[in-house]
């Protein structure tokens, strides 16, 4: 057999490479000619600990993993990847999938906003990444971070109509869920000044200066808003 006669050219092997070589032949053996994923993991382990950086066993290791659903042992071999990116770009597509296990396989939003952030931290306009953590702190509650993302995320867009969204939803964040109304009172302000004609900015704070008490500056927003 194949396997027999590969093990016995790797114990007559001396060359560091040669033995790489062959226990990474052996390995693919074992993953595509056995099909045993088992055994291909522990032979892909076996060419690792020669060299730990080897990419094709790495690579080789991912695929397994992923299909026999070892997520702890992926993100262990993702973040190996991280670490011999060859620039940011090649660096975020990983920690994009890391972030994306931590969030739909270990149900950890604490775990992926950490990983998202790491990110920003090498791309800071990273526009997707913004959005992600948009999702992952609306779904965790963490309201104060959001502001932050929609704040980061207001930086990185170009039509006004986007900054007055993201300004009011802002607004509501501090009103309704943080209980700071002079902040939301600042960010529907942002939003007008942003589009002066915004309705939906107009609105918003006719509401907060109604529910204030601040009947002329509601009117005042209401005149604005009816003509």
């Amino acid at each position: 057999p194949l396997l027999n006669v590969l093990q016995r050219r790797l114990e007559l092997a001396y060359d560091q490479e040669e033995k790489k070589r062959l226990r990474f032949e052996i390995a693919g053996v074992w993953e595509s000619g056995v099909e045993d994923p088992a055994h291909a993991i522990e032979a892909y382990g076996d060419v690792l600990a020669l060299d730990e950086g080897f990419l094709p066993a790495l690579k080789a290791l991912e695929r397994l993993y992923t299909q026999e659903e070892r997520w702890s042992e992926l993100v262990e071999v993702y973040e190996r990847q991280v670490s011999l990116a060859e620039d940011g770009d090649e660096a975020i597509l990983i920690l994009t999938r890391i972030a994306a296990i931590h969030e739909e396989q270990f149900r950890s939003l604490a775990d992926a906003s950490r990983t998202l952030i790491r990110i920003l931290e090498i791309n800071p306009e990273h526009l997707p990444t913004v959005k992600s953590l948009e999702r992952v702190w609306t779904a965790s509650g963490d309201w104060a971070n959001l502001v932050d993302a929609h704040l980061r995320h207001i930086e990185l867009v170009k039509k006004p109509e986007d900054a007055v969204a993201l300004y009011l939803a802002i607004g509501e964040l501090y009103q309704g869920k943080l209980g700071q109304e002079e902040q939301a009172e600042e960010a529907f302000r942002q939003a007008l000044a942003a589009s002066p004609n915004s309705k939906e900015a107009l609105k918003s704070l006719a509401d907060l200066h109604e529910r204030q008490g601040s009947w002329f500056n509601a009117l005042e927003m209401l005149s604005s808003l009816a003509a």
